[in-house]
């Protein structure tokens, strides 16, 4: 891989870096990868590193053998990037060795900017952290968190968003606004199209999704010496294979920039009760990513994401004060009917345990509804990864049978749907 054309410039309020992603052993056509910010940054010492960061998975994924950067390269990313490159080739496979190679060489930041930041999509998961933060330094300490990173359109990685994810990135951008004036941070926002680079959704957010979000930080180094991203599982579901985790983050950091996974030391359900007491939470609260939603609404009230954490917040008789979920409230019914959500993997994770305390609370009929809901996620991830009998027996079939079973169950479907 080649990363070719690096342009820096600033215009009209706006600081731009550009580059011609070229792949040398796949067949993929060459990706315009950018980073745009409205917040005041020079842009002389980040070299080449953000793209770096935002391709190096891709990568090594799919078998290229070097990353030719026509830039500087900081050294501690470089030993970063081999770091995480050898930890994702143990999960699963591939390549653990791309060789990197910069243009004009491999150099230390001379310093680190005074300030730090955190990723925040206004989710229970950033907003805990934040709340943790403030009570931990005080304002004017260093590690305090003085501005807030966002990245519009991450979750939805199509180059040409469509209405839902225009629609979310709006009330993301009025939650955030929100919470900027109730808290005093900055707003850093960083536009790219770093999802772009690996086009394979699940493995985007298997490997790489954590670094695609660091690289936009990168872009930043000058301004923000420290980041911190949100963990969004507990310990120990965070130290799985994942492609933001504690060890992956740290190991993208630069000698001007430091990265920290925060977190982990609390269950969601934990986070939820403390945002219940925080008085900027409830104003500003979005966990929802369907749409486009009416009348200025933040969430839903009705996806998994909204019932999961509306349960939570009834649950530590917070909801009442949470007017961003407007009059819903979770019941037998909209648990039942809702989906499974965007993770079957980590659904009975989240629900179990707020089963077993409606249950304790004497709430009988929600408890038996969740225990439902969470035999059938079971049953729908076994069946998606394979480890039911039937999964089982479709990978004997492809490893041995070269799929012939698979086809004739296709041709015996086929038939009876032409039946008569």
């Amino acid at each position: 891989m080649k990363i070719e054309a690096i342009r820096k410039e600033t215009r009209e309020g706006r600081s731009a870096i550009h580059a011609r992603v070229v792949w040398e052993e796949s067949s993929r056509p060459p990706l315009e990868l950018r980073f745009e910010t409205t917040t005041p940054v020079g842009l002389e010492e980040i070299g080449g590193n953000p793209f770096l960061v935002a391709c190096a998975h891709s990568a090594r994924s799919r078998g290229e053998r070097r990353i030719r950067v026509d830039d500087a390269l900081c050294p501690l990313l470089h030993d970063g990037i081999r770091t995480a490159t050898r930890i994702l080739a143990g999960w699963y496979g591939g390549s653990s060795e791309v060789l990197l190679e910069a243009a004009k060489g491999f150099r230390a930041f001379p310093t680190r900017a005074p300030r730090a930041g955190l990723f925040l999509s206004c989710g229970v998961d950033s907003l805990h952290a934040l709340l943790t933060n403030r009570r931990i330094f005080s304002a004017d300490h260093p590690s305090a968190f003085r501005d807030a990173v966002h990245v519009p359109f991450f979750s939805f990685p199509d180059p040409f968003p469509d209405e839902r994810a225009r629609d979310v990135a709006s009330r993301q951008r009025t939650a955030l606004e929100t919470l900027r004036k109730r808290t005093g941070l900055d707003l850093c926002v960083v536009e790219t199209n770093a999802s772009a680079v690996e086009p394979d959704f699940s493995l985007h957010v298997l490997q790489s999704h954590g670094a695609s979000l660091i690289a936009a930080a990168h872009v930043l180094s000058a301004r923000v010496g420290a980041v911190s991203i949100a963990s969004s599982f507990d310990a120990p579901r965070a130290l799985r294979p994942y492609g933001s985790h504690p060890v992956l983050d740290s190991a993208y950091g630069s000698s001007g920039l430091a990265v920290s996974h925060e977190g982990i030391g609390y269950t969601r359900f934990e986070k939820v009760r403390e945002l219940a007491g925080w008085e900027p939470a409830r104003e500003s609260l979005l966990v929802c990513f369907e749409g486009p939603l009416p009348g200025g609404r933040l969430n839903c009230g009705r996806c998994e994401k909204c019932l999961r954490t509306m349960t939570a917040l009834s649950i530590v008789g917070g909801l009442e004060r949470f007017a961003v979920f407007g009059a819903a409230r979770p019941d037998v019914e909209s648990i039942e009917q809702m989906p499974i959500g965007y993770h079957p993997h980590a659904f009975a994770h989240y629900w179990e345990p707020m089963g077993r305390v409606l249950f304790d609370q004497g709430r009988r009929d929600l408890s038996r509804a969740v225990a439902r809901r969470v035999a059938e996620a079971r049953r729908l991830h076994d069946w998606l990864s394979e480890r039911d009998w039937k999964g089982r027996l479709r990978r004997f079939d492809r490893r041995f049978l070269g799929a012939r079973l698979s086809a004739l169950a296709r041709g015996w479907r086929a038939r009876d749907s032409n039946a008569p």
